[in-house]
Order: C-alpha cells, then sequence, then structure tokens
C-alpha cells in the first residue's frame, strides 16, 4: 500500500514538472513588412440576377483598372468569385422583406512587395466613387 501512495505521489510531481517553460532574455524590434496584401471588399445588390452580376463584372473591371493605372500588374491582383445571397431564399429571421432580392460581395486583392505603392493609394481609393459611373456598388 505504502508503495502505491508513494508511487502516486511521484507521478503527480513529475507531471507538475511539464507545466513551466523558462524563457531567458527579451528581445522585441521594429521590422518592415516585405509583402503587402490589401483585400479590397465590394457589394452590389440588384432583383435581377443577371444585372447583377452584370453590375458586378463591371466593378471589378473598373477596381482593377484603378489598380492598374497605379502601376500594379496583373500578376499582384487576383480577383475571387463573386458570393451571392438571395434574401428571399433565406428561411429564417423576422425581417420585413427586402427590397433587393440579390446582394452580392467580391473581393479584389493586391499582393505585392510594393509597401509604399499600397500605402499611397489607400489613400486615394475614395477616387473610385467619385467617378459617378460606379452607381449602385460600394467598398467595404
Amino acid at each position: 500500500m505504502f508503495l502505491g501512495v508513494a508511487l502516486g505521489f511521484s507521478l503527480i510531481r513529475f507531471k507538475k514538472l511539464d507545466r513551466f517553460v523558462s524563457v531567458k532574455g527579451l528581445s522585441e524590434r521594429e521590422v518592415s513588412a516585405d509583402i503587402a496584401v490589401w483585400p479590397l471588399s465590394f457589394a452590389s445588390a440588384n432583383n435581377d440576377l443577371g444585372a447583377l452580376y452584370a453590375t458586378m463584372e463591371e466593378n471589378a473591371k473598373q477596381i482593377v483598372e484603378f489598380l492598374q493605372e497605379a502601376g500594379f500588374s496583373e500578376s499582384e491582383i487576383t480577383m475571387a468569385a463573386p458570393v451571392v445571397t438571395d434574401k428571399f431564399a433565406q428561411r429564417y429571421g423576422t425581417q420585413p422583406q427586402a427590397s433587393l432580392r440579390y446582394t452580392a460581395q467580391q473581393i479584389v486583392t493586391v499582393y505585392t512587395g510594393r509597401i509604399d505603392a499600397v500605402r499611397a493609394l489607400q489613400s486615394r481609393v475614395g477616387k473610385l466613387g467619385k467617378k459617378g459611373h460606379c452607381s449602385g456598388w460600394w467598398l467595404l
């Protein structure tokens, strides 16, 4: 019996040793980023699904053109497929019927090593909305 109790206490002490981590020294420094990942998310809504896809395609084209005018290459720009939601098909919720049946969201992502170019362009992204022909969509 004594041997069993001694063995039990020994196992408990042995397991407690696993719960400690020793850290010696602390080092902290800031480093500059070498890659920028900038997702530009935008959305649109319409009652006609075909028109919604056409609008999303046109909006994505305008964003890509904006990025290319700023000097980004096609290899630095990636476009995700639009995510479309049919508000009439949603089963749950107590909200009243939506005025626009379909909504879509899409993301155009810039992946580049030119950090300063991304920072400079981020402050000018409002120009996309000021073009006037970009109505019916918004950046998120």
